[in-house]
């Protein structure tokens, strides 16, 4: 059996807020009560799963977990590892800086050696000054170095709607220009990572924690299947059951579809410990035994009835994988887990478990600032291959290829 995935890259992609997708849901939007649907919603597209209809909701950390992380300088430094004075100059000329630019940043009073690598003072008016196109370059570059955590680990406008991040937020309308100029593209979405200079523009102590919070936001979707006349209730009862291996929901599905009512949350559907962490944050308790819940702790849990945190090993879990799981070529189905393994390498960046058309459940990274939800595959294609090529691999545990007992 051919395993892409066994070289799983230690603490993925993820640092202290992950990667969170903001912005609207992807395609097309009701602007009314059109089909039956409320303004913002989205249907995804048919199949055994019935009709499925999404929109979004915005999760922020809650301040009291907020407060246990320091809050970042506000002064911007770039780390770049293994450059010279020289090389950074060259860096910015390659971005398409022009001259005056490229000898404010690189004058050598900005720049000092540490540790194998250059580090660089960035004035806020320089950095004001790079546009998106010529940010993309340099950031890209900044994002090789574990040291630049939010170049690394951007937040990501999946939309291209610096405004979405603002919705409801709260904060000075002004702000938005300032972040909007602060973006820089990053496949079909943009991306922020300037949090330090973010933080400088506060106007109280307050507002700098206003504003560190909203750096925690993340976009996630709520589900739910709505059953029009005529749907085929025995293909429903089997595919959410995952071909009736899997039994817990069928009392609340066998419910819902002999009663009267038109909508249920697909979030209980989904397993009991998926509901339980579903739209939450983890809480400083799971880092006791040294290292948080990340996405493939999630994906080899989705089923368990108790969580099983030897997967937080990524040797363990791609142990799991090999002995339990086979890879699958077909239709996916509601369990199956996703892999986004790297083209190049090899490496899954990441994993989700499928539900239905290409929704998934899933948590970005092994970090507290970073919870458990519901998100389209499509949405996590632009942050995972934004800048590099790969695919997703289905895999599927071994016992759902089993025989089910007839009368199920």
């Amino acid at each position: 059996m051919n395993i892409v995935f066994i070289v799983l890259l230690a603490g993925g992609l993820c640092a202290l807020f992950g990667l969170r997708l903001l912005g609207g849901v992807n395609g097309a939007r009701s602007s009314g009560r059109e089909g039956g649907l409320h303004e913002g919603e989205v249907v995804l597209n048919p199949g055994p799963w019935g009709r499925v209809v999404c929109s979004s909701v915005y999760l922020e950390a809650p301040a009291e977990l907020l407060e246990q992380f320091p809050m970042p300088n506000t002064a911007t430094y770039w780390v770049l590892e293994g450059f010279s004075e020289v090389g950074f100059r060259a860096l910015l000329v390659k971005a398409g800086l022009g001259g005056e630019a490229v000898a404010k940043l690189g004058a050598p009073e900005n720049m000092r050696a540490d540790e194998g690598a250059l580090v660089v003072s960035v004035p806020v008016a320089e950095l004001e000054s790079i546009t998106p196109e010529e940010r993309a370059v340099i950031y890209r570059e900044l994002a090789k170095s574990e040291r630049n955590t939010y170049h690394k680990d951007p937040v990501f406008i999946s939309s291209g709607d610096v405004g979405e991040w603002f919705r409801n937020s709260g904060v000075r309308p002004e702000l938005e220009e300032k972040i909007r100029r602060l973006c820089y593209p990053r496949g079909d979405g943009l991306a922020f990572s300037d949090v330090s200079a973010l933080l400088g523009y506060a106007e109280s102590d307050s507002e700098a924690r206003q504003l560190f919070r909203l750096c925690s936001r993340t976009r996630a979707l709520i589900a739910r299947l709505r059953v029009d006349a005529g749907a085929d209730h025995a293909a429903l009862r089997e595919y959410w059951s995952n071909q009736f291996h899997f039994r817990e929901s069928l009392p609340l599905l066998d419910s819902f579809l002999e009663s009267e009512a038109v909508e249920l949350d697909v979030s209980h559907l989904m397993p009991a410990g998926g509901r339980k962490l579903l739209y939450s944050f983890p809480t400083l308790g799971t880092a006791a035994g040294g290292r948080l819940p990340d996405c493939h702790w999630t994906s080899l849990n989705f089923f368990s009835a108790v969580p099983q945190d030897l997967y937080r090993d990524t040797r363990m879990a791609t142990s799991k994988v090999l002995e339990s799981y086979v890879r699958v070529e077909g239709a996916w189905r509601f369990g199956d887990v996703l892999m986004f393994v790297e083209a190049q390498t090899g490496g899954a960046l990441h994993s989700c478990v499928y539900l239905a058309d290409d929704l998934v459940f899933t948590k970005n990274g092994d970090n507290l600032l970073t919870p458990w939800i519901l998100v389209r595959i499509s949405d996590l294609k632009q942050v995972y291959f934004s800048d590099r090529d790969g695919t997703v691999q289905a895999y599927r545990r071994k016992v759902d290829l089993e025989p089910v007992a007839s009368g199920s």
